[in-house]
């Protein structure tokens, strides 16, 4: 899967950058007078405006062998937008995309960290570890951070993971009674191109989760809730026909890149 690179840095962009997001809206009007109005799901596309300063010629370097694989706009790859999370269904735990362990019982609408109800409890009935997780279609080559609120009645320990099929990396913590946000940051360094988020709870644990959300960057940004759309965008395209690119100085470069996917994640 040809994918965006990140920078040495870990993250994929620079900021401040640009996104427009365009969509259509059809409007019926029938012999009556009345007036349909349907969202067009099928006609949304992204523009994104990278800017970067700065960049070593190794960074640079990543960037045009991309260019030159995908044939400048002819071909497709994968671009992780900086600005969304990678998961869905980040506020119902009942979704399909959540891969749960079947000793885990799970009750949504528990109060979250910020005055709402978008919690969840996940109570471990069993003897035996138990787990809780997503996969993403998403490159292991890259820097991520996995994030959440966890809060616990209880003294007990929340282990966060990220693996393939190939390699895992874990970090257990402490949780209190008030919400802490956990998260798990690293390189997987992994050839497949599938990421599993997960969160393991011991046997007889009983925690309040809020706010699952994964990054392709070093640390974790705002919680953004999703549904079914993420910032996962695998038909991404290069805007223009030629890159262009200044030597400010040595092994110091200036571009400005334009994506546009016309899908939604």
């Amino acid at each position: 899967m040809p994918h965006f690179p990140s920078l040495s840095t870990g993250a994929t962009c620079q900021y401040p950058l640009r996104r427009r997001t365009a969509q259509r809206t059809i409007r019926t009007e029938a012999l009556d007078g009345s007036i349909l109005r349907m969202y067009d799901a099928g006609s949304a596309s992204t523009v994104w405006e990278l800017r970067y300063s700065g960049l070593t010629d190794e960074e640079w370097a990543a960037i045009e062998m991309l260019f030159h694989d995908v044939e400048g706009r002819l071909k497709t790859f994968t671009f992780l937008d900086p600005l969304e999370n990678l998961l869905a269904w980040t506020d119902d735990p009942s979704a399909a995309v959540w891969n749960v362990d079947p000793l885990l019982s799970i009750a949504a609408g528990r109060p979250d960290p910020f005055g709402g109800a978008n919690a969840f409890s996940i109570v471990n009935a069993g003897q035996a570890e138990q787990r809780f997780q997503q996969t993403v279609d998403a490159p292991g080559s890259l820097h991520y951070c996995y994030s959440l609120y966890v809060r616990s009645s209880q003294a007990t320990t929340a282990e966060l993971s990220l693996s393939t099929a190939s390699t895992v990396i874990t970090r257990s913590y402490p949780t209190s009674s008030g919400w802490d946000r956990l998260h798990l940051s690293g390189n997987l360094n992994a050839s497949e191109n599938q990421i599993r988020c997960g969160l393991t709870i011991p046997p007889g644990g009983s925690l309040d989760i809020f706010g699952p959300q994964l990054e392709a960057q070093p640390n974790p940004s705002e919680y953004k809730s999703n549904r079914s759309q993420t910032g996962i965008h695998s038909r991404a395209r290069f805007l223009d026909d030629r890159l262009s690119v200044v030597q400010t100085g040595v092994n110091q470069c200036s571009a400005t890149i334009r994506l546009y996917s016309a899908d939604q994640g």
